[in-house]
């Protein structure tokens, strides 16, 4: 399943108890993506929400956006304020299985699909998770300098090819971005062009 929710780490009753805070704190991709709760909007993107009741159990918290397919979430009974949510909502049409925020391999694919269909900045937000969740997955690194390449960050994009090659250097495509990386250095035209 797409969707996360991590507790508090405060136990209840804990001296530390009158310093949770209270609100829920929301981690989605696409950034854009639209947060409600119980059908009204609480924000869009990551962020927080208020945790208005010590019980918001059996609440639902959707997410969706346009060209990604709608999650939803229902509230485990029990205070929720300091709690985690997350959802990596799957692109339309994108083949591959469920996604996750932690699953670094399925973000990355995600990430080239995205960059494939012409959508860099949310590809450039997949890819950077996927980095972030797993820094040694060499294709995470590749979609990134992909993404970075189509939104005309020459630099930030030889800079994430780089990190690609020396973490597969025997990669089969490593001569092409090998020349991506030189393209991208010199400013000449879009490196991403495979």
């Amino acid at each position: 399943m797409a969707l996360a929710i991590a507790a508090a780490a405060c136990a209840s009753g804990s001296r530390f108890e009158r310093t949770r805070p209270r609100e829920v704190l929301v981690e989605v991709l696409p950034r854009s993506a639209e947060v409600l709760l119980d059908g009204k909007p609480v924000g869009r993107g990551p962020g927080t929400f208020p945790a208005a009741s010590r019980d918001l159990g059996g609440h639902t918290v959707a997410f969706r956006a346009p060209g990604f397919v709608p999650e939803e979430l229902v509230l485990p009974a029990g205070d929720v304020a300091g709690a985690r949510l997350g959802a990596a909502l799957r692109p339309e049409g994108f083949p591959g299985p469920p996604l996750d925020l932690e699953d670094a391999p399925g973000l990355a694919a995600a990430a080239e699909f995205l960059g494939d269909q012409g959508d860099a900045a949310d590809a450039r937000d997949y890819a950077e998770r996927a980095a972030m969740v797993d820094p040694r997955l060499a294709e995470a690194h590749r979609a990134l300098g992909d993404a970075r390449a189509r939104l005309g960050d020459g630099a930030g994009a030889a800079e994430s090819w780089g990190e690609y090659l020396r973490l597969a250097p025997a990669a089969e495509d490593a001569a092409a971005v090998e020349a991506r990386i030189e393209q991208a250095r010199s400013g000449g035209g879009d490196p991403a062009a495979r």
